[in-house]
This record gives C-alpha cells, sequence and structure tokens, in this order.
C-alpha cells in the first residue's frame, strides 16, 4: 500500500511539473504570422486562396441554386412510430428475418480468391492455429515463484 501511494505522488508530482512549465514551445507561438514568400515558391503555385465556382466543384451546385427537397411522406408508410424506438427484449425475433435463413447465411463456404487481402491473410491465420489453442489475451499473469 505504501509502495502505491509513493508512486502515485510520484506521478502525480511529474505531472504537475510537467504541466506548469514556462517554457514556450514551438507550437505555442502563435503570434508569429510567417507569410510565404512567392519568388521561393515552385512555378505555378499561388499564395492567394482558390476561390469556389460552379464550374470547379462538378455535381455541388452554387449555393443560390440550391433547393429544397420537399419532405416525403408522413409518417413513413410501414413504420409504426411507437414500436420503432423501443429497445429489443433477450429472445425476442427481429422482425422480417429469418433466423434459419440468416444461420444457413452465416455458415456458407467463402471462396479465399474472392476476399481482400487482408481477409484472406486473417482466414489463413485463423485456419493455422491449432483447435485447442486458446484466444490470445492482452496481459497475462505471469508466475510467482
Amino acid at each position: 500500500m505504501v509502495k502505491a501511494l509513493i508512486l502515485f505522488f510520484a506521478f502525480l508530482i511529474s505531472i504537475l511539473s510537467i504541466a506548469c512549465t514556462s517554457t514556450p514551445t514551438a507550437n505555442s507561438e502563435s503570434s508569429n504570422v510567417t507569410n510565404a514568400d512567392p519568388k521561393d515558391l515552385p512555378p505555378g503555385l499561388n499564395t492567394q486562396p482558390i476561390q469556389p465556382s460552379a464550374n470547379t466543384t462538378p455535381g455541388i451546385p452554387p449555393a443560390n441554386q440550391v433547393t429544397n427537397i420537399a419532405p416525403g411522406a408522413t409518417p413513413t408508410p410501414g413504420i409504426d412510430p411507437k414500436s420503432a424506438v423501443r429497445t429489443m427484449k433477450p429472445g425476442e425475433k427481429i422482425p422480417g428475418i429469418d433466423p434459419a435463413a440468416a444461420k444457413r447465411q452465416m455458415n456458407q463456404k467463402v471462396d479465399p480468391s474472392k476476399l481482400p487481402p487482408e481477409f484472406r491473410d486473417a482466414l489463413k491465420n485463423m485456419n493455422s492455429a491449432p483447435a485447442n489453442t486458446p484466444p490470445p489475451t492482452m496481459m497475462k499473469k505471469k508466475p510467482t515463484q
């Protein structure tokens, strides 16, 4: 217990000494404003910001031409507002999902050649571990001697 208290106070003192320093760091000096010299820039670059226009942003109309979209049917057909936000009870079936179909889809064999490389690697690692290997843990207690 004494060791824990000493460690706690040492940690607290070190945090306070770091937090209360008065030496400014390079990033804390925000009053120094530096401007890029145009003669130091490569050709074709400019220090002025690019002005947005409708021609340079395809798919985004100018702000003065944005139209409001009318709201859809209210209430939405097929959704009961009273049951849309309630919580599920343990063991309750989700309406519209067939448990047998879900189980069948989850048990389908996957062709590894159609998966992205990172999933293929994960499957290889899963399949290479022996069946009786316990899952990896974050920390293991070391045996006391």
